[in-house]
């Protein structure tokens, strides 16, 4: 295990972004499409923040953070989306699942409120959040539904990076059988929206696209996707899969105006989350 530093850090001001946000003991950087959260050695009491520091504070909590997301990623989502928007997530569980969506985020802004709502969310709430706003919140929503349905049996809770509550649907999903389906033609290299939207792939994204549609459906391991895509054993092989994504998500949202759906299955790999024909 590395050695622990001998001085505290208790502000960070060598990061060449904006900070937009500095808490007890987490500060928040602006980076244009994406936040960087950061976790000082501050230490704080009753809202008050003491002078000095604990050296090695942050590096071990966001450690003990990161182990638990770990732990319990087979379990629910999590926050942890390295390269991908929450609004990506939210969009998924609109198309496919019938809960109700609460968001919640730090990320307070206009523009970040209407997409979320855009997507499906049906309740966006800005940190920090009162637990007795949430739990009107949730028991409101939860009476409506129950006020609704012939069965009041309330579905688990499901938590995400937004964290999102599932319950009992209103009447049966009017969309189920009339789902928005993507076409994808490898040989041409031509991926086609619900909405008619011909995107043209290069090679090595169809190459990816291809192997996220094979049957059978569900998330394919990164191992798998290296092995196929990048077989060297180093690490620009994990950065060369990481960009692939990155290029190919820009491409179908440039093409579309909506998220793309290709998700990350946190510790696991990627999932193509929408239904697709794949033609010969």
């Amino acid at each position: 295990a590395a050695a622990l530093p001998r001085t505290a850090v208790t502000t960070i001001d060598d990061v060449p972004f904006p900070r937009i946000a500095s808490g007890k003991v987490r500060e928040i950087f602006d980076l244009g499409d994406a936040l960087l959260l950061t976790a000082t050695d501050r230490l704080s009491a009753f809202d008050v923040i003491l002078p000095d520091g604990i050296p090695g504070k942050g590096a071990i909590l966001t450690q003990m953070s990161n182990w638990w997301f770990a732990q319990t990623s087979g379990l629910l989502q999590n926050h942890l989306l390295p390269d991908q928007a929450g609004e990506v997530l939210i969009d998924y569980l609109r198309r496919n699942t019938d809960c109700v969506i609460i968001v919640i985020t730090a990320r307070d802004t206009l523009d970040t409120r209407v997409e979320c709502y855009r997507v499906g969310a049906d309740l966006f709430l800005g940190k920090p959040v009162d637990g007795r706003e949430l739990a009107a919140a949730i028991t409101s929503l939860a009476a409506r539904r129950v006020a609704s349905h012939t069965d009041p049996h309330v579905t688990p809770v499901t938590l995400l990076h937004t964290a999102a509550v599932s319950l009992p649907p209103e009447t049966p999903p009017p969309k189920a059988a009339t789902r928005a389906v993507w076409s994808f033609a490898p040989r041409e290299r031509i991926l086609t929206s619900p909405a008619a939207q011909r995107i043209e792939l290069t090679a090595k994204e169809a190459h990816l696209l291809e192997l996220l549609t094979l049957p059978p459906a569900g998330t394919v391991a990164r191992r798998r996707l290296l092995e196929v895509l990048y077989p060297r054993q180093d690490d620009s092989a994990d950065r060369a899969l990481d960009s692939l994504v990155r290029r190919t998500r820009h491409t179908i949202e440039v093409a579309t105006g909506s998220p793309a759906p290709i998700l990350t299955e946190h510790s696991v790999g990627y999932l193509f989350a929408a239904s697709v024909v794949v033609e010969d």
